[in-house]
C-alpha cells in the first residue's frame, strides 16, 4: 500500500474513532493531521478548530492550527495561536 492508501487509512480511523466518540478531540487532531497530509488545508483547519472546541487545553490542535494559518500566510494569527496555547 502506498502513502496515499496509508493517509487514507489515517483519516478513516479518525473518522471512526469519532463517529464512535465526536467528543474525542485527539481523534479530530488525527482527522487534521491525516487531511494536512492529504493536501486538504481548510478540511485540516477546520479539524483542528473542533478538536481546540472539545479540549482547548489540547496542545497538539493549536500548533496544528497555528501550522495550518501559517500555510495560508496568516503569519501574524499563526503566532498569535502559538501563544495561546501556551
Amino acid at each position: 500500500m502506498g502513502q496515499l492508501g496509508k493517509l487514507q487509512d489515517e483519516l478513516n480511523a479518525a473518522e471512526k474513532a469519532i463517529e464512535l466518540d465526536p467528543k474525542h478531540a485527539d481523534a479530530w487532531v488525527n482527522k487534521s493531521h491525516a487531511f494536512v497530509h492529504l493536501g486538504n488545508y481548510p478540511a485540516a483547519l477546520d479539524s483542528a478548530e473542533k478538536a481546540i472546541e472539545l479540549d482547548p487545553k489540547l496542545a497538539m490542535a493549536w500548533v496544528n492550527k497555528a501550522y495550518f494559518l501559517n500555510i495560508f500566510n496568516k503569519y501574524s494569527d499563526a503566532l498569535k495561536r502559538c501563544r495561546e496555547s501556551y
